[in-house]
């Protein structure tokens, strides 16, 4: 099966903005999102994302939960507070065990968006237990 390009596809995805703090692995999506047409741009941290999203209006967001200064998810819902910001669609992007801390599946006291996170995952069908 050939893979995605920027023409093709029914949502008429052009531009995605890459929030991932790991520079390497920023630097890797970008490439393959490129090849495949796509107009991308990568930022390490979330507070850097709020200052670019409203100029470039990309038709997607790839988030790591786990960015510096502020998380993916804080920026997520700044998002969705902006009528233009809650119309893109976000992909969140962690580590496995950022994910289980973030769902108390490791001995500690759940965070403030423990909740958040099991539901949109729950509502998947997904179960961490």
């Amino acid at each position: 099966m050939p893979g995605l390009c920027a023409d093709q596809g029914e949502m008429g995805l052009r531009k995605v903005l890459i929030v991932e703090r790991v520079n390497a692995t920023a630097r890797a999506m970008e490439r393959r999102l490129r090849r495949a047409g796509f107009d991308t741009r990568a930022v390490d941290n979330a507070g850097a994302a709020s200052t670019v999203v409203f100029g470039m209006r990309p038709d997607l967001i790839i988030l790591d939960i786990d960015t510096s200064r502020y998380s993916g998810i804080d920026f997520h819902e700044y998002l969705l507070t902006t009528t233009r910001g809650r119309r893109i669609p976000v992909l969140y992007l962690t580590r496995h065990d950022t994910l289980g801390s973030l769902l108390g599946t490791a001995q500690s006291e759940p965070t403030r968006h423990h909740s958040h996170t099991r539901k949109a995952l729950n509502a998947t069908g997904w179960n961490p237990r």
